[in-house]
């Protein structure tokens, strides 16, 4: 068995360091994770959107009535400790006997960079 953690979490649409939520609740964003075995410095890419309800719905105006069909996280109230928390729970989670194995695990939760490329 091996063990996973997120070695980086990044994000195109904010400062993760520096952005707060205004109170709004409206937030959707996609965070981007460099995840791979404890110990190493490998680590490959995978992606998630986290949103509020409302944000969902500041969003269907933007892409439709479908926003997502996966890789989607829903907090009732944004909240960064929330968020690092759940998704090192995740992550965590989905260890397995070998790195193959965990990437399927993990497909169920994010979007992988080599999903196609197999």
């Amino acid at each position: 068995m091996i063990d996973l953690e997120i070695k980086e979490i990044d994000s195109a649409d904010v400062d993760i360091g520096q952005w707060r939520s205004d109170g709004s609740e409206q937030v959707y964003l996609q965070i981007s994770m460099n995840i791979g075995e404890t110990g190493s410095a490998a680590g490959d890419l995978f992606q998630t959107i986290v949103a509020t309800p409302e944000g969902l719905r500041q969003a269907s105006g933007r892409f439709g009535p479908v926003v997502s069909t996966r890789g989607l996280m829903v907090v009732s109230k944004f909240s960064w400790q929330l968020v690092r928390n759940t998704l090192t729970e995740i992550v965590v989670s989905c260890a397995a006997e070998d790195w193959p194995r965990s990437v399927l695990k993990l497909e169920r939760y994010f979007i992988w960079e080599y999903e196609d490329v197999r």
